[in-house]
């Protein structure tokens, strides 16, 4: 795997903590707009607050890794529309798959995301993630622009989709330098389904799921 893409991939978990991904935030009724396109500055404050946050939950040494685990996927359903990017990153394969079948994804998607970060979270090092700006997306999304500053390296740029969800700001996709999170996803499950087919996802999932769990 090329050393740019690789970078990119780690980077792209990262984010989603906080990354990644995946934070304590800030009150549902500072975000309580109508749309996020409407609110830019708050959008940018919800970044901050979930980047600061994230990373201080992944840093409190007097947590266990199960318990800043399971603060993690507290903070993950609090700042992503999780159940909307996992019907986004199943694509086409939502109008194949059973009930069951649909049931199990939404079961283990959480578990399967959260584990990806925690075993990615010992890459992190003095990386800082700058807020630069805001940029519209559609008529009811925006994009908080940001980069991620590494000492030694060139920074790299993030921009979090931003989305009002009942209420409430949430993110639903995340570009790394360009690359969405949720196409670089839906391809990877795409492929596992073409070769292994929808229970092969599954059995995927509950791989990553379980090794979240555990310990």
């Amino acid at each position: 795997m090329p050393r740019r893409y690789s970078t990119l991939v780690t980077y792209r978990n990262l984010l989603l903590s906080g990354l990644v991904f995946l934070m304590g935030l800030v009150s549902t009724s500072t975000f309580a707009q109508d749309q996020a396109a409407q609110n830019p500055e708050a959008a940018k404050e919800f970044i901050n607050k979930l980047s600061n946050d994230a990373v201080a939950v992944w840093s409190d040494a007097s947590r266990t890794e199960a318990e800043r685990e399971e603060a993690f996927r507290d903070l993950l359903y609090e700042g992503f529309d999780v159940d909307f990017i996992a019907k986004l990153v199943l694509g086409r394969h939502m109008r194949t798959a059973s009930k069951e079948q649909l049931r199990e994804y939404q079961k283990l998607f959480p578990a399967y995301i959260v584990n990806n970060f925690a075993r990615r979270i010992g890459n992190y090092g003095d990386e800082k993630l700058e807020v630069e700006g805001t940029t519209p997306a559609g008529s009811r999304d925006l994009f908080v622009r940001s980069k991620i500053v590494r000492p030694g390296g060139e920074p790299i740029s993030a921009d979090w989709r931003m989305r009002s969800v009942n209420g409430k700001l949430q993110i639903v996709d995340i570009k790394v330098e360009g690359i969405s999170l949720a196409v670089t996803q839906r391809d990877e499950f795409s492929s596992i389904i073409e070769r292994k087919g929808f229970d092969g996802l599954l059995d995927t999932l509950r791989k990553g799921a379980l090794l979240s769990t555990e310990g």
